[in-house]
């Protein structure tokens, strides 16, 4: 699965996604906590799992 990009969805769905692939589960842990508090999202706030992509999601947010 990996290097892939990091993503998740809101309960608003919105998708962000990471702005480069990451070569491991711990550095996409790491990018979905530092994008979530970036964005103020709470945990309870995602509507499932974070999960990986080979492409970035077309109208996701981007964040390095």
């Amino acid at each position: 699965m990996y290097p892939n990009y990091q993503c998740f969805k809101t309960l608003a769905r919105d998708v962000y996604c990471s702005a480069v692939k990451y070569d491991s589960h711990a550095e996409g842990k790491a990018w979905v906590t530092r994008a979530m508090a970036h964005f103020n999202i709470q945990g309870n706030q995602l509507k499932e799992k974070p999960y990986t992509r080979n492409n970035q999601p077309e109208g996701a947010i981007i964040y390095a």
